[in-house]
């Protein structure tokens, strides 16, 4: 009978932990999606790596005003 209760005593321990586990992965996954939509309201997100990469570059600038031209898309930057 002791053997009995020594088990399901490190069962629930065992639960207990999981629970933990599971309980923080919700707590982070819904403060990284808050502050996502935080970011994406704000506008603090970066506009995108290719724009980054094209400032860097100015042959990548030529080639993406030549793809808006080739577009039709003439709206200034």
């Amino acid at each position: 009978m002791p053997a009995t209760i020594h088990a399901q005593g490190a069962l629930m321990d065992l639960v207990a932990v999981g629970d933990a586990i599971f309980l923080l992965g919700i707590a982070l996954s819904l403060i990284l999606l808050i502050s996502g939509f935080w970011w994406v309201i704000s506008g603090s997100l970066p506009d995108s790596r290719e724009e980054a990469a094209i400032e860097m570059r100015p042959s990548l600038r030529r080639h993406a005003l030549r793809m808006q031209a080739a577009m039709g898309d003439t709206k200034p930057q």
